[in-house]
């Protein structure tokens, strides 16, 4: 068959729905006489968040990781472990905790702007200084019918194994072959913002939920249904930057002829006023009553949350690219890593030796709290040996300028350049002030100890000190030692 410029889908053995306990995918590539592109393949993990069809929410998809859904999080820590093995070589690659080694690589190789321009392709979208709620899962209009959205989320193959950064695999040479993934589904669950709860509405002194008093000109008694808001919009962005949209529920809490009280009613149509660059938001049914001549007065508007807000993991398939030149290397050769897990047993210093595979030639040390991925482990300071020849005069310690030499020197030892030292991860639910930098919204550790190793003849003895503090135990450790490895 042509494979020129050809993208195949390739569905999951297994069927969905998927689930907290269904958490397997496995996909089968066919033995042929093509060459595929695994650097331009990925993994599509088709989701929904079905709603009640009469609130439209910003609803996202929540990873629920060591009891806290607020820090965002990039597709590739959905794989927690995932294995590639082919008919004519057998196993070619294996990696236990993928998702603690890729989402730590990624820290490391995406500066802060790539974190946030890949949302679109993942699970959820942060908030930034417009505060306006994003989110994959639907689209939000202000002149037009909302609408709920089944979502693919992207896992591209070279985020969570070596192989995948292979531009030219010989299908004829490798076989059938299939690569097999335990998911995180475990750790999904619906989420929404903009909804009563949220801070939005009454951060910067009330200034996205506040409206003006609406006066009464008729001549008589009126229903109002457009509420104006305070917070001034520019017309190029009041489309991307309004906290409103047709199908939301508003809870509008005001003071008419009648009495105090909070009425729910629908966005019907958000126009702009450029004269004032006030959004006018036409509810459904009228939010007051007024008399001639008189206003409605101390206008707040909150969202309302979802009734029914439950995420349906669909199916799963593999996106591989099929190259249109059928040359391909005699052999190909990869980054991979071998994974040891240890726990350091409650302890505020840790001295420990490992040994290491001769041909490794960098290491990677996490420290996930239980039941966790992020490595957000405050330790003081660490230092490494190779068979007992320390790599530095002195401790490293963590966030110090030899700590960032040293994850310099790891990143060129692979070739590679670092995009970021900032060890901390992006809070998707924090909203900077209009008077705030962006880094108020990175807020919580993440990191590791990394480094470049000598490559050895023989089996090499590893010499890890750690040294923490009584408010932060060392418990969890797993080791990723990196290795090129020749196919």
């Amino acid at each position: 068959m042509s494979n020129l410029n050809e993208l195949v889908k390739i569905n999951s053995q297994e069927t969905g729905a998927f689930s907290a306990t269904k958490n397997r995918v496995s996909f089968v590539i066919p033995e042929s006489a093509d060459v595929v592109d695994l650097s331009k393949s990925y993994i599509n993990v088709n989701m929904s968040l079905n709603g009640d069809g009469t609130n439209i929410s910003a609803s996202n998809v929540a990873f629920t990781d060591f009891a806290s859904d607020a820090y965002d999080v990039d597709p590739c820590m959905l794989v927690k472990n995932i294995t590639v093995d082919c008919a004519k070589k057998g196993l070619l690659e294996s990696i236990r905790r993928a998702d603690i080694y890729s989402s730590m690589k990624k820290q490391y190789e995406d500066d802060d702007q790539d974190k946030e321009d890949d949302n679109h392709l993942g699970l959820n979208c942060p908030r930034g200084k417009n505060k306006f709620a994003l989110t994959p899962f639907r689209e939000l209009n202000v002149d037009r019918a909302s609408r709920e959205l089944d979502h693919d989320v992207r896992i591209p193959l070279k985020d969570v194994i070596g192989l995948g950064a292979v531009p030219q695999y010989d299908l004829s040479k490798f076989g059938r072959t299939k690569i097999s993934c335990e998911m995180n589904f475990d750790k999904l669950a619906a989420s929404f913002s903009l909804g009563n709860g949220d801070n939005s509405w009454s951060d910067d002194g009330n200034e996205l939920g506040a409206c003006t008093d609406d006066t009464n000109n008729s001549g008589g008694n009126q229903d109002q249904i457009v509420l104006i808001t305070s917070k001034s919009y520019e017309i190029e962005d009041f489309r991307y930057e309004s906290p409103f949209w047709v199908g939301q529920q508003l809870a509008v809490t005001r003071t008419d002829r009648v009495d105090t009280r909070t009425v729910n009613v629908s966005v019907a149509n958000v126009g702009y006023n450029s004269g004032n660059k006030k959004l006018y938001v036409t509810t459904s049914p009228a939010y007051g009553n007024s008399a001639n001549g008189t206003s409605i007065q101390t206008i707040t508007v909150k969202g309302v949350n979802p009734t029914t807000n439950t995420l349906v993991i669909n199916s799963a398939e593999l996106v591989v690219e099929y190259n249109s030149d059928k040359n391909a290397p005699s052999q190909v050769s990869i980054m991979t890593a071998t994974t040891e897990e240890d726990n350091g047993s409650g302890r505020e210093s840790l001295n420990k030796q490992y040994m290491v595979e001769p041909e490794a030639m960098s290491v990677m040390v996490c420290f996930p709290e239980a039941n966790s991925i992020y490595s957000n482990k405050p330790f003081t300071s660490y230092r490494i040996s190779v068979d007992n020849e320390p790599l530095t005069n002195r401790d490293v310690e963590r966030d110090s300028p030899l700590d960032y030499d040293r994850k310099a020197r790891y990143m060129q030892n692979k070739g590679k350049a670092v995009s970021c030292l900032r060890q901390k991860n992006l809070n998707k639910t924090e909203e900077p002030k209009t008077s705030e930098d962006n880094s108020v919204r990175y807020d919580r550790d993440n990191n590791s100890i990394i480094e470049a190793l000598p490559i050895t003849s023989d089996m090499k003895k590893l010499g890890l000190e750690i040294n923490s503090t009584a408010s932060h135990p060392i418990h969890e450790m797993v080791l990723f030692k990196e290795m090129l490895k020749t196919l």
